[in-house]
């Protein structure tokens, strides 16, 4: 078994993501149309195929629908058989996508070594943020805040590497916290059957269940040589796994950034212009911050819109050089906004960083460029020197930060 580690990992999973980040949408929309609010997750319903055709296969089910024997991989034909009063939705990965850089991008806020392993799913190393008496705690209130602020529940796994945290938080669900350290593993793991252990696959689990190993507790005290001589090095990891033994470190290396985005769904539809530019420089604040703790500048800005009725645009321009403040950012956003929005509702706006660059990076400009970049520092120059003087006269109070209006 090994030996305990001072690390602390957190295993994040959204219960049923699919069908919850579908129900949230649909309630959602519903309560803007002042249609009856039902949450798809109370009542027998499934995700994927075509919905008027019943064509195609279930991607994520109700736990109603389930008890009816309706599951994943299933044709939408069957499902509709065992259940006619079925609700289908489709899926909607445009709305997965968004619902998964909104989670990941929250989690961030906690820690930035954070590891994403599928959209529904990340490593979370939360060493710096609490010790191993308090990690239940701490998960707790990031499980019940997701909840709270964006309608859907996780689990939480923990433990002192990936896959002893990987397999709390396939413990009891949904919306739970487990623990799952290396001195538990004898207690809680070791009496699972051999087919829940992380990578037993059903041929592997079979060739196990043949050799008489029917749970993972068989598996973690058989002779690893053996086991290898049957499943060869796939065999090895998963002795190694039955005893707890793994990978602790949690990589948050992701594809070179090429963009970075903040995007805000909104509590009430906007209609005003002024109110629009207020929130994008809420989020240019936002954005700056998170160009900053990566060490980015961009050099192109665009902007999202999403209308009340769910259709959307985007509208993007290279910017004069490269940038990384609030003030920049927005100033091209709010210019992007005027220009982009053709006066509808607007139920979310997105602001996204293009064409990043290392901050270290040399900045290359054109003469025409340089010259303007002059112009505006002196202009710079005479404001703040300026406002320097009101303060001295007035108090610091006298000035304060506007917003593009």
């Amino acid at each position: 078994m090994c030996s305990q580690s001072s690390k602390i990992i957190f295993h994040i999973d959204v219960n049923s993501a699919f069908l919850s980040w579908s129900a949230v949408e649909e309630m959602d929309l519903a309560r803007r149309e002042g249609r009856e609010v039902i949450d798809l997750r109370t009542i027998p319903s499934i995700v994927g195929g075509d919905v008027k055709q019943r064509r195609g296969i279930v991607t994520a089910a109700s736990i109603p629908a389930k008890k009816r024997g309706i599951h994943t991989a299933q044709t939408v034909v069957d499902a509709f058989r065992l259940c006619p009063e079925l609700v289908s939705v489709k899926s909607d990965f445009g709305l997965y996508r968004f619902r998964s850089r909104e989670l990941m991008d929250f989690l961030r806020e906690y820690s930035p070594v954070l590891e994403k392993v599928s959209i529904d799913e990340c490593f979370l190393d939360a060493t710096a943020l609490t010790g191993r008496a308090g990690a239940a705690e701490t998960a707790c209130a990031i499980k019940d805040r997701i909840r709270e602020q964006f309608g859907y529940t996780v689990n939480i796994g923990i433990s002192s590497n990936r896959i002893l945290a990987k397999m709390a938080s396939d413990f009891e669900k949904p919306d739970k916290v487990h623990t799952l350290f290396p001195d538990e593993i004898e207690q809680k793991m070791w009496p699972l059957p051999i087919r829940e252990l992380f990578m037993a696959g059903r041929a592997s689990a079979s060739k196990l269940e043949n050799l008489g190993i029917a749970t993972i507790g068989d598996l973690a005290k058989s002779d690893p040589v053996i086991i290898e001589g049957h499943l060869k090095s796939h065999g090895r990891t998963l002795w190694e796994y039955a005893n707890g033994i793994a990978n602790d470190k949690v990589n948050p290396v992701r594809d070179a950034a090429k963009s970075e985005s903040v995007e805000r769904t909104l509590s009430r539809d906007l209609v005003d212009l002024e109110d629009a530019f207020v929130k994008i420089n809420e989020i240019c604040r936002k954005l700056a911050g998170r160009l900053h703790n990566h060490g980015f500048r961009a050099s192109e800005a665009a902007i999202i819109i999403k209308y009340a009725d769910f259709t959307s645009t985007t509208h993007q321009k290279k910017l004069i050089g490269a940038v990384s403040s609030d003030t920049d950012l927005a100033q091209a956003a709010c210019e992007l906004f005027e220009e982009a929005w053709d006066g509808r509702p607007v139920r979310l706006i997105g602001v996204r960083a293009g064409r990043l660059e290392d901050v270290s990076d040399p900045i290359q400009m054109s003469l025409a460029d340089f010259a303007k970049e002059k112009k505006e520092a002196g202009r710079r120059n005479k404001a703040d020197e300026a406002a320097k003087k009101l303060r001295e006269k007035y108090g610091d109070s006298i000035i304060s930060k506007g917003i593009k209006i």
